[in-house]
């Protein structure tokens, strides 16, 4: 018996859940090299057998208060918890050596690291959860970005009354209760709480997942007494957002193979049943070839046992119309986002703006689509189909689902293999010369500048020390991708 069969071999009981019950039972679940089965107990038949090779995804569901698991099966999701990350582990890492073996050394913490492990070189991002920092692995000098998220805006005062420009809320918590009562503050805190943790989780959980060259690749997790830190590639070209705030405009053709790479993207991501909440051209990286890849999703959420959800969530210009309302909503506020950036793209502007936030959303609930631009009819069909206000009339979001996209005439002459190997030539490729890099980013300072005392500050700032992972429980990751050195083209920009 080898390392793996001996390793694929696990009996325990789990709360169970598929999408055929309506609560979680517990189960009696035995792993045996390349079958599960489910059963109430020893002596009892199986409920379930499940052969290893019938799966199509194994997903990491933790997402900080509780520990689970789910596998995805043809038109069926089944979901698997315990009290215990350890034991959530053993099982996510057992049936990952069946089910693929190359990815065991990808999923598992192999080593612990901490900031101790790199030189913290600048800030180049800010946004809600925190600072990105451009920072380099001390252990073969590969450059990252570093996103930190402070404990304190997830584990305390981190209850709003608002939604922020970017941020995440429920409209059932800030709700009274049925006696028209404020609810207990130490319940409404707890939810918070609670939360901004799943939030913090499902960021890393997606990262980990999503395999394509459109997203983002996560390196590693791991934490301070103060702050969780997600270990990400470096993208050197900037974001579109600063770009296109820098007076940067791009041809028809540029937008359209831009548009196409982000609907690719989109689609990755509903597939596996995850809706990203805050499409945006700050979250929209170009990397040093010109193609695009998208980032930050701290306030994305899996759709796996339910198919729909009700929290205000993202940037208000950016926001659907059903999201506003409060009305419960799915993968369709994504289109709808799609759709502003498109026409952000093509036309130069937004399709409804005001410095007055009610005044915002009413326009985008309310007012009628204008395209001031002279477009082709199908650049102005794709647009308009992007942008109705009824989800169901949406684009993506009919009788057949993204295909309304991906076969849209706006796209005829797209070959989407092409697309999906980025086989394109791009014609804004970013200058990431050692000389012009930081001018791809709006908060980097001048790399000149940087220095001993600079780092060491940026050190203290975010307490760096050894390595802790008993605060959080189960929140820490290594993968392969940190341990290769950077390509070529990063040898010497810093």
């Amino acid at each position: 018996m080898n390392d793996n069969e001996s390793i694929a071999h696990l009996q325990t009981y789990l709360l169970f859940k598929s999408c055929n019950l309506t609560e979680e039972r517990k189960k009696l679940c035995f792993l045996s090299n390349d079958i599960l089965t489910i059963r109430e107990n020893e002596d009892a038949d199986p409920d379930h057998v499940i052969m290893l090779s019938s799966i199509e995804d194994i997903i990491d569901t933790s997402d900080g208060t509780s520990f689970s698991f789910a596998l995805r099966i043809s038109n069926n999701i089944l979901s698997f918890s315990a009290n215990d990350h350890i034991i959530v582990q053993k099982w996510l890492i057992a049936l990952r050596i069946v089910y693929s073996p190359n990815e065991l050394n990808d999923f598992k913490v192999k080593k612990h690291i901490g900031l101790k492990d790199f030189d913290l070189l600048t800030v180049i991002g800010r946004g809600f959860s925190g600072e990105v920092l451009l920072a380099r692995y001390k252990a073969n000098g590969k450059l990252v970005a570093l996103k930190s998220r402070p404990k304190e805006g997830i584990l305390g005062n981190c209850s709003s009354s608002n939604v922020s420009n970017d941020s995440c809320e429920s409209n059932e918590s800030e709700n009274s209760d049925h006696n028209g009562n404020g609810r207990n503050n130490n319940n409404s805190n707890s939810n918070s709480i609670n939360r901004n943790l799943k939030y913090a989780f499902a960021e890393r959980n997606i990262l980990m997942q999503s395999a394509t060259p459109f997203i983002t690749r996560l390196l590693s997790t791991f934490q301070s007494m103060d702050s969780l830190f997600y270990v990400l590639e470096f993208v050197p070209g900037g974001d579109l957002g600063y770009h296109l705030s820098h007076g940067k405009t791009f041809s028809p053709y540029q937008v359209k193979i831009y548009l196409a790479e982000i609907a690719m993207a989109l689609s990755h991501l509903h597939k596996l049943g995850i809706v990203f909440r805050d499409l945006k051209p700050a979250n929209i990286l170009v990397d040093a070839t010109g193609h695009l890849k998208l980032t930050d999703f701290g306030l994305s959420k899996y759709l796996l046992l339910e198919n729909s959800t009700t929290s205000l969530c993202g940037t208000h210009e950016y926001l659907a119309p059903e999201m506003i309302k409060g009305a419960s909503y799915s993968f369709a506020v994504d289109w709808w986002s799609y759709g502003i950036v498109a026409y952000q793209l093509l036309e130069g502007v937004l399709p409804f703006e005001s410095q007055n936030l009610t005044r915002l959303y009413e326009r985008i609930s309310k007012s009628p689509l204008r395209i001031w631009k002279p477009i082709p009819p199908e650049s102005k069909s794709f647009i308009n189909g992007l942008l109705q206000k009824d989800p169901l009339k949406r684009l993506g979001c009919g009788p057949k689902g993204e295909e309304e996209i991906f076969g849209h005439p706006y796209f005829q002459n797209i070959n989407w293999e092409k697309i999906k190997e980025k086989c394109y030539e791009m014609e804004f490729i970013p200058d990431v010369s050692r000389e012009h890099l930081m001018r791809n980013f709006d908060c980097a300072k001048n790399l000149n500048l940087l220095n001993d005392e600079l780092n060491d500050t940026m050190n203290t700032m975010f307490n760096s020390c050894s390595y802790d992972d008993s605060h959080i429980p189960g929140f820490s990751y290594m993968g392969q991708g940190l341990e290769s050195p950077n390509s070529d083209m990063y040898n010497n920009l810093i």
